[in-house]
């Protein structure tokens, strides 16, 4: 029975280990969107900072 409760906790290891990799890359791929849009907004400001800057 051991071995088939430890079989189980390293597939479970491995599958939490297969999320993390993914959370990961949506996490970077977050912050690769967010600072395109900082940069989108720094090419385009609004009225209020246009006002702001003049």
């Amino acid at each position: 029975i051991n071995h088939i409760v430890r079989n189980g906790l390293i597939d479970l290891q491995y599958k939490a280990r297969m999320i993390a990799r993914q959370a990961d890359g949506i996490l970077n791929r977050c912050k690769e969107m967010e600072a395109a849009l900082d940069k989108v907004e720094e090419d385009n400001p609004t009225d209020n900072e246009r006002s702001v800057s003049v």
